[in-house]
């Protein structure tokens, strides 16, 4: 449409177009923390390498069976297929992220355990 105006919202995001034009050649540029969200609650955040998860207890929307409640810490370089929570290890990390997760502004509200 012309002239339609913007949503009155603002938009998640961050400038890249000097990294895709080729303007900069710094390809470790660090991105903000990108947050994870399903069904309007906060699940994840990751930071960097680093990925936290919680998720309250619940039940499955679709198949309708309960699920436990979950807390995880993953590095995606080391275990790109999230298969070892490695939570335990390294605590410092895990503070840091569980920090950024609940106090999540985004638009929508994060889950509570």
């Amino acid at each position: 449409m012309d002239g339609a105006p913007l949503p009155k919202k603002s938009i998640d995001g961050q400038v890249i177009d000097d990294l895709l034009s080729g303007k900069t050649e710094d390809l470790k540029a660090v991105h903000r923390p990108i947050f994870l969200v399903n069904y309007g609650h906060v699940e994840a955040v990751r930071s960097g390498d680093w990925k936290y998860r919680r998720v309250p207890a619940g039940v499955n929307q679709i198949s309708g069976k309960p699920y436990d409640a979950v807390e995880e810490l993953h590095n995606i370089a080391w275990d790109p297929s999230e298969r070892t929570n490695i939570l335990a290890d390294y605590p410092e990390k895990a503070a840091e992220l569980r920090l950024l997760f609940e106090n999540f502004d985004g638009n929508m509200k994060p889950a509570k355990n």
